[in-house]
């Protein structure tokens, strides 16, 4: 049975983490190459606040690098798996590249604070 200390602390932590900027690798795999969907990743990008890249692959898959909160990347990851209205999403492949520093207390690791986001938009590469 949870205390009311352990929801509040889990609220705590939730609320926490939504304010880091979060740097993710996306691969998907399937039919994702000459339907758009690097045009609609990007247009869900823009409407989720998201920032970074996304671009085909030579083995067929695409590549997104996505940097937001992990609410921002795991609303965009979510609609990775449907994709383009012309997509067959087979797999989505996701790695988490936050750069991580260490507390200045020594009592862990804190993701990126919220203003050090490297990239300003979200590009369509070929």
């Amino acid at each position: 049975m949870h205390t009311g200390d352990d929801i509040a602390s889990a609220v705590t932590d939730a609320m926490e983490a939504s304010r880091y900027i979060h740097t993710y690798r996306i691969l998907v795999s399937g039919r994702v190459q000459g339907v758009f969907y690097r045009k609609y990743t990007a247009l869900k990008a823009a409407e989720l606040g998201v920032t970074g890249f996304v671009r085909n692959l030579p083995d067929g898959r695409v590549e997104i690098l996505a940097e937001g909160t992990k609410t921002q990347v795991g609303a965009l990851e979510a609609w990775c798996h449907r994709g383009s209205p012309k997509a067959q999403v087979t797999a989505v492949d996701v790695e988490d590249c936050t750069q991580l520093a260490p507390q200045s207390d020594g009592a862990g690791v804190t993701a990126t604070p919220p203003l050090d986001r490297k990239m300003s938009n979200f590009v369509v590469s070929r």
